[in-house]
């Protein structure tokens, strides 16, 4: 039950995302709603100040607009194939991700299945299976976490792609303005490898998630096959199992008591011997006071004989 809960609520959690993207797509892709109308102000105000800015380079500088757009261009087309090189990683992602959508469902569907089969049957076997489909639900969740992490970098290239074009509007043919481009565009490669990698990793997950299911599956089809070749014993068998349970449990309570009664007796035994003893000890301190005192007379008499 518990397992179902989760599963329910995680896809609760993604339908809930999923509908918060599609009201902010939504707001965006309406040009009269709020949201858009102050995002197009502030645009047209960046504008305004970038190109105020641009003239103001141009005639400080004295640089040439034709080098200015050579360089600009150069920038926007290597850009435009970064954000293909992306939009394909992220396709490749898609996929995997709907190739674990359809291994969950999978794994959910053998988990009733097995479950309802084993309910009443070994504990060992239900606590191996559920074990099994933690560590699947485990790599799951490492697997969204790199998609996370995606997401984030795609994030961070679209805002480094808008630093670089506001980049080339001011840049104007300063040197200085144009090595800043050229470290933004550094920048823009090196979240590129670190996509790759991630995406690369993605893949490694994958293929250790279905591993996982394979090996789950082998496992499942072996306890069923063992479920399928366990013998219960008949009615006769447990009867004679149940009349052997109450023999043992009667000579254990007639075991008990005779303890009970030799334990007694043992005490009572051990007592009297004790007093047997202390008895003896008086008797030999009166021997031996007599004794004492015999010997004392005799030599009183043999003292006065020699007088």
């Amino acid at each position: 039950m518990a397992y179902h809960q989760a599963n329910i609520q995680t896809k609760i959690d993604d339908i809930t995302k999923e509908m918060e993207r599609l009201r902010t797509e939504t707001e965006m892709a309406d040009v009269h709603s709020e949201p858009r109308m102050a995002l197009e102000s502030r645009h047209d105000a960046l504008l305004n100040t970038v190109h105020y800015n641009l003239a103001k380079e141009h005639v400080r500088s004295g640089s040439s607009p034709g080098d200015v757009k050579k360089s600009t261009l150069a920038i926007i087309s290597t850009n435009k194939k970064m954000e293909k090189e992306i939009d394909a990683i992220f396709i490749k992602r898609n996929k995997v991700h709907d190739e674990i959508s359809r291994v969950e469902a999978e794994v959910a569907e053998i988990h009733a299945v097995m479950e309802s089969k084993i309910l009443d049957g070994d504990d060992e076997l239900r606590e191996d299976l559920r074990d099994v489909l933690s560590t699947v639900k485990a790599v799951i969740a490492e697997t969204e976490q790199h998609e996370d992490d995606i997401v984030l970098i795609r994030h961070k290239l679209r805002a480094m792609e808008l630093e670089t074009t506001r980049a080339e509007k001011l840049m104007g043919g300063s040197e200085k303005a144009y090595k800043r481009l050229l470290k933004k565009d550094n920048l823009c490669k090196q979240h590129l490898e670190q996509l790759r990698e991630i995406t690369r990793q993605l893949g490694d997950e994958r293929c250790l998630l279905l591993s996982t299911v394979k090996t789950l599956r082998d496992d499942v089809s072996k306890k069923e096959e063992w479920i399928l070749n366990v013998k219960l014993p008949s009615k006769e068998e447990m009867e004679l199992m149940k009349n052997d349970v109450a023999f043992t449990k009667k000579h254990l309570d007639v075991n008990r008591e005779t303890i009970a009664i030799l334990h007694q007796e043992k005490k009572k035994r051990t007592n009297e011997d004790l007093l047997k003893l202390q008895e003896s000890r008086t008797d030999h301190g009166s021997v031996k006071a007599e004794c004492l005192r015999l010997m004392d007379k005799i030599n009183r008499g043999i003292i006065s004989n020699l007088n």
